[in-house]
């Protein structure tokens, strides 16, 4: 590691920041020296959100406080993952630190190849100069600062037209002369619409057109196509078909509706027709203005009043309550009739269309009344000269029915091969279609599998790409013989660890062994002073042979016990072991919280 802190020093004396040559590793960084270097790596990583920073720690320990949660947010939006917040730099971890500083100086070195003029630009191609050039004057312009423009402001309305393109296919193919026009007709596409403003709009309208309609059919096909168990083109077909069917039902739903409607006006203008005819018979019977009135209004007769006097505010009240009263009488009345017109007229439309289907079912009789009147006539033309039809009828019939012998015996010939060949192709077709469902769950597992590929290269190019920054960043002024002594070093270390633990194994394997061995001889021990004990028959009747036992029994139990407890003793060194290295672990997270600087700030944050 102190290789490694050296590195990170000379990065940040690199830099600019000024450190204290006394020292030597990240462990003596204070809350000063990480403050600054941070601030001095932010500039390079992004030189614009570190103006807003103070160029050092004030004195004041809630402003301190402050301070260093500005830095910490503005480190996160640069793009740091790890924890990091004003205690990691107000009091200074040695991991956090090492970890952070490393972070900074990978990011420093990736922002400073960015910065680097272009090298070999001879060697790239056109595109990646236009995509290079294309970032810089986006870098630029998100940089510069924007001022409202004085010249007065010119508006456009963006309006899309659609755009006719060259295409292949059987279209072209099947149309004779489209591939012509195509060539020597067809405008192109920045003369299609009528306006310039108009071209970006439609061609970005065409080209969302084409890849939603392509994601639609891949989506669709994914869904629903996969599981019709049928190819695409005849997919294609049936769903046709299907839109087919569903268009004819409509036009004949519409065309059933504009019948109805038609006669429904024919009825409207028979009205019509009447009342225009009364009211032209008027005129010829020489009636006035006013009496045409009364008789299509049933208007009072208008009579002349004398002029009286000036009405009173009461009174205009009361005279337009009533108009009132009787102009929402007469709109009651009127939506009454319109209600019952309405009514009316469902009425009628249902009956029309009771007359049609009966209508249909009455035609669909007179066909068969035809049918059968044609027979019936045919039949009676040949009755004048009844023997000799019958005869002929007789003789038809027997050549009928040779005849049909002869066809069913040739068709009992050719009858069973085709049987047969229909048996095969329908064999053979439902084998295509547990072979054809094989291999579409084949092609969903395939693409489950692509897409998990997909994602491993994903990870993986990512991964290579931090591999190579991390690689980029490292010092190349070390040499082999430096890394050929660590790696010796790590090697040796491994040896002896290695050793050591062949150790600890075998003897706990020879423990072990031995805790077995006196097991084995505890239990053979037993059965035999067992046997000696019970020889003679009646020592089950000896107290003396009774005692033994007894005392027998409880040496062995005792014994047992002894294994068990030696077991546990062992089993609890281990755990000893353990919660020692846990409370060692948890002594360096205590040493590294800086106990006595965070009592110190409290004090002077209770002092504030």
């Amino acid at each position: 590691m102190e290789e490694a802190d050296g590195i990170i020093i000379q990065q940040i004396l690199d830099i600019g920041c000024p450190i204290d040559p006394e020292i030597k590793s990240v462990k003596q960084f204070d809350a000063d020296i990480v403050y600054r270097a941070c601030l001095y790596y932010l500039k390079i990583v992004n030189e614009a959100k570190s103006d807003s920073v103070a160029e050092s720690l004030p004195r004041g320990m809630s402003a301190r406080v402050n301070q260093c949660s500005t830095l910490a947010s503005l480190i996160k939006e640069a793009g740091y993952r790890g924890e990091i917040g004003y205690h990691q730099l107000l009091y200074p971890n040695e991991n956090d630190t090492r970890k952070l500083m490393i972070w900074f100086a990978q990011e420093a070195g990736s922002k400073g190849k960015a910065n680097l003029s272009e090298e070999a630009d001879s060697g790239k191609g056109g595109a990646a100069l236009l995509s290079d050039n294309l970032a810089k004057m986006i870098q630029l312009a998100a940089k510069a600062q924007w001022t409202p423009s004085t010249r007065p402001r010119v508006t456009y309305i963006f309006e899309t037209t659609p755009l006719k393109t060259p295409f292949r296919g059987r279209a072209v193919a099947t149309t004779p002369g489209l591939e012509h026009y195509f060539g020597k007709y067809l405008p192109a596409v920045s003369a299609q619409p009528p306006k310039k403003q108009g071209l970006p709009p439609s061609v970005f309208e065409a080209n969302m057109s084409s890849i939603a309609e392509q994601i639609e059919r891949e989506n669709e096909w994914n869904t629903k196509g996969l599981d019709s168990g049928v190819n695409p083109i005849e997919y294609k077909k049936k769903k046709l078909q299907t839109i087919s069917a569903q268009m004819a039902s409509l036009l004949k739903t519409a065309v059933v509706e504009a019948k109805a409607q038609s006669s429904a006006a024919s009825k409207s203008r028979d009205s019509l027709a009447t009342v225009l005819e009364s009211f032209e018979q008027t005129f010829q019977h020489g009636q006035g203005q006013f009496a045409r009135k009364k008789i299509y209004t049933n208007e009072e007769e208008i009579t002349l009043v004398a002029p009286q006097v000036k009405e009173t505010e009461e009174e205009k009240m009361k005279k337009q309550e009533d108009e009132i009263e009787k102009l929402q009488m007469e709109l009651s009345s009127l939506d009454q009739d319109v209600a019952r017109i309405n009514q009316e007229t469902q009425d009628y439309i249902a009956t029309i269309r009771q007359l049609e289907a009966r209508l249909l079912e009455e035609e669909a009789k007179r066909q068969v009344l035809e049918k059968e009147y044609r027979v019936k006539k045919k039949t009676f033309d040949l009755l004048p000269d009844s023997e000799k039809n019958i005869s002929e009828l007789q003789s038809m019939g027997n050549t009928a029915a040779n005849r049909l012998l002869e066809l069913s015996v040739e068709w009992e010939k050719h009858r069973g091969p085709l049987f047969e060949r229909y048996r095969s192709l329908k064999d053979d077709q439902a084998n295509k279609q547990d072979e054809t469902k094989e291999k579409l769950e084949k092609i969903k597992e395939l693409r489950a599998q692509m897409k998990s590929y997909i994602e491993d290269i994903h990870s993986k190019e990512d991964h290579y790409k931090q591999l190579v920054e991390a690689y980029s960043a490292l010092p190349k002024d070390l040499t082999r013989a430096v890394y050929t002594r660590r790696i010796l070093e790590i090697v040796k270390n491994v040896k002896k660890q290695k050793v050591d633990i062949d150790k600890i194994l075998i003897d706990t394997r020879n423990l072990k062994k031995e805790i077995n061995s006196v097991s084995d001889t505890l239990g053979r021990v037993f059965s035999v002073v067992d046997e000696l004990i019970f020889q003679d028959g009646n020592a089950k009747k000896d107290p003396t042979a009774i005692q033994a036992y007894k005392h027998l029994a409880s040496m062995d139990e005792n014994f047992k016990k002894l294994v068990k407890v030696i077991e546990d003793t062992g089993a609890t060194r281990n755990n000893i072991l353990n919660l020692e290295a846990k409370m060692e672990q948890l002594q360096l997270r205590t040493n590294s919280l800086n106990t006595d600087g965070l009592q110190k700030d409290l004090s002077e944050i209770k002092a504030e």
